[in-house]
């Protein structure tokens, strides 16, 4: 058999170690186009609502893989946005404490609000504005309107695309805050090593309304990816606030779910979670539609 000299046998070696490179790229690459996504299984609380907790193995910095995740049907039921200085006691309170004094099916937390409480942007209720002025930098814009063909029409306005009212006016329900997926599929946000609680809303195609709420610490971008990662036929997302704020709490007569954010990237201490139920100056309530 002949013996290779020097050349050759270094020649052969790279070409090895090219193929192989190859190899590990296409494969890599099979592997994330094939990847399966995250599945959803839903479990029917009332009609038109529906829950899941969603296992998350590969996005979760910090905590709980699992994510609270509840499916609206906006014929259903309507959304109402609340802000402290609209109570009699004009007090903060929980998202727990908020369900009871609201006596709604399901209270999250809305955008997020300066150090005054005024709420980022739009907070429309009734067409009244309880938050700041419209923000411009902001581009996503959850409204619900009136009836339309005998249908409650709520869904995510993306602002890069279609125009709002930004007075709010025109709305029975309206909050602004910042998009994280848009129809085409781009992430909307830039990557960051902030780890925190995240609540988000996602519209679905078919018209229908997602929460989600992490009882673990994510990134913006991460999140992002796990929400796109999703096994459900998303047409875009927003963010709302996150942290110690990112609360949930769902009350059904056979059904309850509390969780609150104990990840923080604004906390003294970072990357440690701290267990309270920090009180919020707005929220979104979810009620049944009369009749």
């Amino acid at each position: 058999m002949p013996q290779l000299t020097g050349k050759w046998r270094g020649n052969v070696y790279t070409v090895c170690r090219a193929a192989i490179g190859v190899l590990v790229f296409l494969a890599y690459s099979i592997s994330v186009l094939c990847a399966e996504p995250i599945g959803v299984r839903w479990k029917q609380l009332l009609p038109g609502l529906f829950f899941d907790h969603i296992y998350d193995p590969k996005y979760c910095r910090k905590g709980s893989r699992y994510t609270a995740a509840l499916l609206i049907d906006p014929s259903r039921y309507k959304f109402e946005a609340f802000h402290f200085t609209q109570s009699k006691e004009q007090a903060l309170l929980d998202a727990g404490q908020w369900r009871e004094y609201l006596d709604a099916l399901v209270v999250f937390n809305a955008g997020q609000y300066y150090d005054d409480l005024k709420h980022m942007g739009l907070l429309v209720k009734d067409g009244k504005n309880y938050g700041t002025p419209f923000n411009r930098r902001w581009k996503g814009l959850f409204v619900q309107t009136g009836e339309s063909e005998g249908l409650s029409v709520a869904r995510i306005l993306d602002l890069q695309f279609l125009q709002g009212d930004p007075s709010g006016g025109s709305y029975s329900f309206a909050v602004q805050s910042y998009m994280l997926l848009d129809h085409l599929g781009n992430v909307r946000i830039r990557e960051s090593e902030r780890i925190a609680n995240r609540t988000a809303l996602a519209s679905l195609k078919d018209g229908r309304i997602v929460v989600l709420c992490t009882e673990g610490g994510y990134t913006l971008h991460d999140f992002t990816g796990f929400i796109a990662d999703l096994d459900l036929d998303l047409h875009n997302a927003m963010g709302l606030d996150g942290g110690h704020q990112a609360q949930l709490v769902v009350k059904t007569p056979e059904f309850l779910y509390e969780t609150y954010g104990s990840w923080s990237s604004g906390a003294p201490v970072k990357n440690v979670s701290i267990p309270i139920q920090l009180r919020i100056p707005a929220v979104i309530a979810i009620f049944p539609k009369e009749g």
